[in-house]
């Protein structure tokens, strides 16, 4: 019965593998489509000391 249940896990391993790769083509689409080739919550990666230098 250990078979079974190994057989189940790996068939929900290979699910939840593809559904991953689903999304990350849709997010590779939605960056390329993007004009700047920046995804929409782009963020400019500022190391957290600098947006304390700027602030103060």
């Amino acid at each position: 019965h250990g078979e079974e249940e190994a057989k189940k896990i790996k068939k929900k391993l290979e699910k939840w593998q593809k559904r991953l790769k689903k999304t990350e083509e849709k997010k590779e689409e939605e960056r390329s489509s993007t004009p700047t080739g920046s995804p929409p919550n782009y963020e400019p990666s500022t190391p957290k000391e600098d947006t304390i230098l700027l602030a103060s």
